[in-house]
């Protein structure tokens, strides 16, 4: 069994090779800030979607067929989505995994992109009437609104 999921069901730091979630995740909104997902990706089982705005196509200027639209074009974002929901090795493998890219092709953009994806959850999770998360596997230096 892999670490993660092996380390997330338990307190003692010892692993025990054993997984028991007590859910699936199901009705349970992810947005996965990072650089987006690969939506075709056979792990998300049509659970993976664009969560309806693209921080860095804004940022850039991108319009009509030049956005990305939360495709993932680096994987990484791909990556932590199936980290969280993915079939296989997902520690909610019933989650929706909703795409918000806020990191561009090469892993990074300002801090002010990343603020942009959140204020966009922030301004309409609530309007979804479904519980939600933010995963953020990000770094970069001390910023204070952060």
């Amino acid at each position: 069994i892999p670490w993660h999921l092996d380390r997330i069901d338990q307190r003692p730091r010892t692993p025990n090779n054993f997984y028991q979630p007590i859910a699936t995740g199901a009705g349970v909104d992810v947005y996965i800030v990072d650089t987006g997902i690969n939506y075709n990706h056979k792990e998300f089982e049509n659970r993976a979607i664009y969560a309806g705005y693209d921080a860095v196509d804004a940022y850039m200027g991108l319009v009509g067929s030049d956005r990305m639209q939360g495709l993932d074009c680096n994987m990484h974002g791909t990556h932590v989505a199936s980290l969280c929901g993915g079939k296989t090795f997902g520690s909610a493998k019933g989650v929706n995994l909703l795409s918000l890219r806020a990191l561009d092709c090469t892993g990074g953009a300002p801090y002010s992109v990343v603020l942009d994806a959140l204020d966009y959850i922030a301004r309409t999770a609530p309007q979804r009437g479904r519980k939600a998360i933010v995963s953020m596997s990000l770094s970069g230096g001390y910023f204070q609104a952060i």
